[in-house]
């Protein structure tokens, strides 16, 4: 069970790194001016910040959504939560530099946690 959760991440982690690719020469072409290792960090801190998040955070809904509704919605979630987040850490006096390190990992952990104690391979019937 547990290596089957294992072959379905492994699976989609090829369509996550073909848009982590599209993403980086989108960022590339919006910022031309900029040098590239510049243009490769900020694509690179979006994928940090959003997109592994929000993706590790729907993949307990995997056999209701497609991996591209996922990445999608997920983009935004985790940029919502977190920044939600943040504002209340913020607030109740938490350090704003950990921020970033801090809760894209939480979010990460949450959704992993959530998609392999908490989903049966039945539910992951649906092919990609």
């Amino acid at each position: 069970m547990l290596k089957d959760q294992f072959d379905v991440i492994k699976k989609e982690m090829l369509i996550v790194g073909i848009v982590v690719i599209v993403l980086a020469a989108a960022v590339k072409i919006a910022f031309y001016n900029e040098p590239l290792m510049d243009s490769l960090r900020i694509s690179l801190s979006l994928v940090w910040l959003f997109l592994l998040p929000g993706y590790c955070l729907l993949l307990f809904w995997r056999a209701q959504l497609a991996i591209i509704e996922r990445i999608i919605i997920g983009f935004l979630l985790a940029a919502g939560i977190e920044a939600l987040t943040s504002y209340y850490l913020g607030i109740g006096g938490v350090n704003v530099n950990i921020h970033h390190f801090v809760l894209p990992l939480a979010l990460i952990t949450i959704g992993l946690a959530a998609y392999f104690f908490g989903s049966s391979t039945k539910s992951d019937s649906r092919q990609m």
